[in-house]
């Protein structure tokens, strides 16, 4: 019987067993952490780098990008040599957004600013971060073969291996 008070990891673990048995859990908890890492990761990195999508995700919050109005500034406009996007940071308490200030991914979703050398070398960080955990997903992947069907490990892998930047 489910208990909701469990811990999610243990929830998880319990799942992978029953599916896929225990000899396959660490590998795959490892893989789901990095999947779930990568994939925040990576939406913050497109968010930096393409601030101009964001009007679709501003588009819900403002009536007037719907209507087609788009003569007003809005916090996806595009600056040249900018990156980041302009929100109100003032509505968190001064010690959360020291914090938010201090974390690359979190700061430029609040501030606009200059396209620097440093702000570069910050956001390729992070992509590099980005691509090392993919990479990471792939070798956690792997060390599942011994304990998987050939053919559910073989069509994972191929999808893996398929994904386009």
């Amino acid at each position: 019987m489910w208990n909701p008070d469990q811990d999610t990891d243990e929830i998880l673990a319990d799942w992978i067993t029953l599916e896929y048995g225990g000899e396959v859990v660490p590998h795959l908890m490892d893989l789901l952490k990095r999947s779930g890492d990568w994939c925040d990761l990576t939406f913050q990195i497109l968010g930096l780098c393409g601030v101009y999508h964001a009007r679709l995700i501003d588009s819900f919050y403002r009536a007037e990008m719907m209507l087609g109005c788009t003569d007003r500034p809005n916090i996806a406009t595009r600056g040249d040599g900018m990156i980041g996007y302009e929100r109100d940071i003032g509505v968190f308490p001064p010690e959360i957004a020291r914090e938010i200030m201090e974390d690359t991914r979190l700061r430029m979703f609040f501030t606009k600013e200059e396209i620097t050398p440093k702000v570069r070398d910050e956001v390729l960080g992070e992509k590099d971060r980005a691509v090392s955990l993919c990479q990471g997903m792939m070798d956690d992947w792997k060390k599942t073969q011994p304990y998987l069907d050939k053919q559910v490990y073989q069509r994972v892998l191929e999808s893996l291996e398929n994904v386009k930047p």
